[in-house]
């Protein structure tokens, strides 16, 4: 007879106990829910982005993705708004991941609090 592991064992070792991949490198854990695989990209490979790209084109024009990107590389400030959240963030990770290799080097907050809406 074999004694199962709670669910919170397993997360805990993954949270506290498993070290993260070396960059270019992946990890694979196998659990009582399936296997989870975790990869870390290395220096030069394109950023990991939950959100596919192909939308952020099919949802703002051209022009603006343009004027996005002029206004990301000049390191201007940027306010993105709108009426949906799942846009709001598709528009600014995908911005963020065509800077590749480009990093934004100052505070990046997709959505605020709704004290600062006004």
């Amino acid at each position: 007879e074999t004694a199962t592991l709670p669910i919170e064992s397993y997360l805990y070792n993954l949270l506290y106990e498993v070290s993260l991949p070396e960059p270019g490198r992946s990890l694979n854990f196998h659990g009582p829910l399936g296997s989870i695989m975790w990869l870390l990209p290395g220096k030069w490979d394109l950023p990991l982005c939950d959100y596919p790209l192909k939308a952020l084109f099919e949802h703002v024009s051209l022009k603006n993705i343009i004027k996005l990107m002029t206004c990301v590389l000049l390191e201007q400030q940027i306010l993105i708004e709108s009426s949906e959240f799942y846009y709001l963030m598709l528009c600014a990770e995908c911005i963020t991941a065509l800077t590749f290799p480009f990093s934004w080097p100052h505070v990046f907050v997709p959505i605020l609090p709704a004290s600062q809406h006004g």
